[in-house]
């Protein structure tokens, strides 16, 4: 029995409280009941900085949902916009040889879009969340960072097998003294790209503080 569209939007809801980046391509299979439901064979957004950018189209695109379907030409089309300016250009293609939307279905497809605006959005926010957290000014993790992940695997067991190192470099305010702090946090920024590619993933350079 096909499920309606109360049964795949709760499903959806359900799926988008359990994904904590709802800004990635692919939402793992979150929008599958709906766009199956609804005929959908595309799913992406436009994403400007402020209406500026969109009039230029200097925007990122990422997508939602993608069926591998043959398309119809022109899609429908859903424009928002933040408080702060931000807009999200969604755009969503039919399959080719889908029916078109009666008005039900378009109001359906209107509050899928309403509700991965308000996802979106939270998403953000998280990101601003952990980037005033965890970062520090130069956008290097911190302390903070160090103590999360160190619990993390520790919870789950993960630390067998692992060490972490801590060193200073002395005196680094002499180098911001002899060339300026603009070039010192260009060293200092080289230095740790430099000691992060030699750990490489998963380990994690972090900067505890001072210089």
């Amino acid at each position: 029995m096909a499920q309606t569209f109360p049964e795949v939007f709760t499903d959806f809801v359900a799926r988008m409280n359990r994904i904590e980046d709802a800004t990635v391509p692919f939402l793992g299979n979150a929008l599958d009941g709906i766009c199956e439901l609804l005929r959908i064979g595309r799913l992406t957004a436009t994403v400007y900085p402020d209406q500026k950018h969109e009039a230029i189209e200097n925007g990122k695109t990422v997508t939602f949902f993608n069926g591998h379907a043959e398309l119809k030409d022109e899609p429908y089309v859903s424009r928002r916009i933040t408080q702060n300016d931000t807009v999200a250009v969604y755009r969503v293609f039919l399959r080719n040889d889908a029916a078109p939307w009666t008005p039900e279905e378009e109001q359906q497809m209107n509050l899928t879009l309403d509700t991965l605006f308000v996802f979106n959005g939270r998403a953000r926010l998280l990101a601003f969340a952990d980037r005033f957290t965890y970062m520090d000014n130069d956008g290097y993790r911190n302390y903070r960072y160090f103590i999360k992940i160190a619990r993390e695997k520790s919870r789950l067991g993960l630390l067998t097998g692992m060490f972490a190192a801590q060193f200073n470099l002395k005196h680094f305010s002499l180098v911001n003294r002899q060339i300026g702090r603009a070039l010192g946090t260009f060293v200092m920024r080289n230095f740790i790209d430099t000691l992060q590619e030699m750990i490489t993933y998963p380990g994690q350079v972090c900067r505890i503080g001072g210089d």
